[in-house]
């Protein structure tokens, strides 16, 4: 386990829904991207001493009935889950100087208890939410579901997302105020995601596509697929693909081990993540790893992902919902192998120069010490005319 870090370091309280003891305990015994803890959140025990609660996801939690039902309700109605987490971490964020939520089904439900409650608010540390979907999802929220949104988010002292696209959708639909918001690229493990830290060969593998996001466009990499008679290697969950019609040279996979899922990336001739183009950068986590892995990949063009992806130098983009355009674009790209390797290396190298996971916990760290700084006089997220904060990569 993750032994936390003393001294005169500020203390920050983890909110995640992910189990930390489990996740640290694991990598004891085997070697996980990240690290000793989850997306690397250890980065920032050299500027906090980090706490959390695994009180929710022990005992009866971790039997299977219990999991799956969670897993339908925090797709259903992420406040429960949310609400589990802060309940048991009451104690310690009492005695923090700051709170972190990893990703909204963590944060929004607290946010909501310290907007309902000035008693919580004046006791619990001030409040920095990582926010993945949100943005997205607030375009297609009922005016019910808005209004409730607004009043949990201005308990928040800070958002960070992931592209700064979504900073006027914020602003327009949840009056959120962009001084509030900070831009920080997301990261990933560039020593796990190696193409060294991996016995295997490179490449040869034909065309791969992983990824479970809601928000993944397998229909249309599939009519692709047919059109162009395309070899693909699937990896996703059966509900991403339950109402399609798969050609027959497509191969499913629905579970592979981390270091699996590093070899298939490795053996990529082409690594392909289509989305519908939403507002975050959707599929980020799967290009930024085969970037880093030195694949070739092509990637669903959208505002976000343009803050991953230059088109042309380190991937490729393609026209989101045209199958058409996406067929000719891989088969294009199948045929060039000086192309790939071009694209691939390139690649690497904007991986391990800005979004690697010190980068992006760094900048994390900044914000929280800026919030925890405010304790005395926060400035909840409130409408306002002001420019966002921008953190880029140091």
């Amino acid at each position: 386990m993750l032994k936390r870090s003393g001294g005169h370091l500020r203390t920050a309280v983890l909110l995640a829904s992910k189990n930390l003891d489990d996740w640290s305990t694991k990598a004891l015994t085997e070697p996980l991207p990240g690290g000793v803890l989850p997306y690397g959140l250890q980065h920032l025990a050299a500027s906090f001493r980090l706490t959390w609660s695994t009180t929710h996801q022990q005992g009866l939690w971790r039997t299977r009935l219990p999991r799956i039902a969670g897993g339908v309700i925090r797709r259903r109605a992420p406040g429960l889950q949310g609400s589990l987490i802060s309940c048991c971490s009451t104690s310690r964020l009492a005695a923090a100087d700051v709170a972190l939520s990893v990703f909204e089904d963590a944060g929004l439900c607290f946010a909501r208890w310290q907007a309902r409650s000035p008693r919580m608010s004046r006791s619990f540390p001030p409040h920095v939410m990582i926010a993945c979907w949100l943005a997205e999802d607030s375009q297609h929220m009922t005016p019910t579901q808005l209004t409730s949104i607004r009043r949990s988010i201005q308990s928040i002292s800070k958002l960070v997302v992931f592209s700064a696209n979504q900073i006027p959708i914020l602003a327009n639909s949840l009056g959120i105020s962009p001084e509030s918001i900070s831009v920080i690229p997301f990261g990933v493990d560039t020593q796990y995601y190696s193409p060294s830290a991996v016995d295997g060969p490179a490449g040869g593998g034909g065309v791969v596509a992983v990824g479970g996001d809601s928000r993944r466009d397998y229909a249309t990499l599939m009519a692709a697929a047919r059109m162009a008679n395309l070899p693909i290697t699937l990896v996703c969950f059966p509900r991403n693909i339950s109402r399609l019609d798969l050609p027959p040279q497509v191969k499913v996979c629905y579970d592979l081990r981390h270091d699996e899922y590093r070899r298939l990336l490795l053996a990529a001739d082409l690594v392909v993540t289509p989305t519908i183009a939403p507002a975050y950068p959707s599929g980020q986590s799967v290009v930024l790893e085969a970037m880093s892995m030195g694949r070739a990949t092509l990637t669903t063009d959208s505002p976000a992902m343009r803050e991953y992806v230059a088109d042309g130098v380190d991937g490729a983009l393609v026209r989101p919902r045209d199958p058409a355009h996406m067929a000719e674009l891989i088969s294009d790209l199948l045929a060039d192998d000086d192309r790939r390797q071009s694209l691939g290396t390139t690649a690497a190298k904007t991986v391990r120069a800005s979004f690697g996971l010190q980068h992006m916990w760094q900048n994390v760290a900044t914000v929280l010490n800026a919030a925890s700084a405010e304790r005395q006089s926060p400035q909840p997220c409130q409408p306002s005319g002001d420019t966002p904060q921008q953190l880029t990569p140091s």
